[in-house]
């Protein structure tokens, strides 16, 4: 009974981390289509989105290190 019991928790485990690789993968491609893509005005505008978040959290970084502030790793 416990091999059994194993062996399903085996097999969720190993199904719910094909489902994340999928889903990372699917992310990843979605993200290169934005790169790629920039006729797509929904598109674009995500790609521009996501461009500005990555700016604004730089910048953040480096008020934060200019502060000396460590509470980041």
């Amino acid at each position: 009974m416990a091999s059994v019991l194993d062996s399903l928790i085996f097999s969720f485990h190993l199904r719910q981390y094909f489902v994340t690789c999928l889903r990372a993968l699917f992310r990843e491609l979605m993200i290169l289509r934005g790169c790629f893509a920039v006729t797509d005005s929904a598109t674009s505008s995500s790609y521009r989105y996501r461009t500005q978040l990555l700016i604004r959290g730089k910048s953040a970084m480096k008020i934060l290190n200019k502060s000396g502030d460590s509470t980041l790793p």
